[in-house]
């Protein structure tokens, strides 16, 4: 059990991380979207104490509200959804884990998930993919993680940031945790190609 604990362990965290991210940013999301619903109440409300407030500007600022809460909706079930999806990766893991009672069986599984592991850290991206398919092992491997990587390396190597500052953006918390300077480098690297492209105007923004 010791052994299945130790080399398990990034099979939970890594689905458990992406639903703690989804749901930090949903929070936060939903907050700026509540807010803006808020404000909107608070310009209906004054259009009401106003006596030069008329039907039609009342229409407005209502139709402004509604709009404003259809978003905070959209939102809201866009988050859920997402949400449900990386606790079901979770729950689905786990009961993985909990199958390990019956060896055979599970041993295969465990052999194919590392197998994927190991092709998507080799960068045999089709490899990971088809066997995972063939295997049902979709739930139980990291290979979004990893097609998210390999999209940023291959926009690194053709000399381009954009995509990568982006996932710097996304993982800036866990970033700023490890005192990682990758950002900054980019910034620079960012600087070097705008000038290499005769873009100095754009560099020095």
């Amino acid at each position: 059990m010791a052994d299945i604990k130790a080399l398990e362990h990034p099979t939970l965290k890594v689905p458990y991380e992406i639903l703690n991210k989804k749901f930090r940013a949903a929070q936060k999301q939903l907050d700026r979207e509540v807010s803006h619903v808020q404000s909107a109440a608070l310009e209906v409300e004054r259009g009401l104490g106003t006596e030069r407030c008329s039907v039609a500007d009342i229409n407005q600022l209502l139709g402004g509200m509604v709009e404003k809460l259809q978003v905070l909706k959209r939102k809201a079930e866009e988050s859920i959804c997402e949400e449900l999806q990386a606790g079901y990766v979770c729950k689905r893991r786990l009961e993985h884990l909990k199958e390990h009672t019956s060896q055979s069986q599970w041993c295969r599984k465990r052999l194919d998930r590392m197998l994927v592991e190991y092709f998507l850290r080799r960068g045999y991206y089709a490899a990971a993919q088809k066997l995972a398919q063939s295997s049902g092992l979709e739930d139980l491997t990291n290979i979004d993680v990893f097609l998210v990587s390999k999209e940023v390396e291959r926009s690194l190597m053709s000399r381009e940031t954009t995509k990568c500052l982006a996932w710097c953006h996304d993982n800036r918390s866990k970033l700023r945790k490890l005192h990682s300077t990758m950002e900054f480098n980019l910034r620079i690297q960012e600087f070097v190609e705008l000038v290499k492209a005769d873009r100095r105007l754009e560099a020095v923004k």
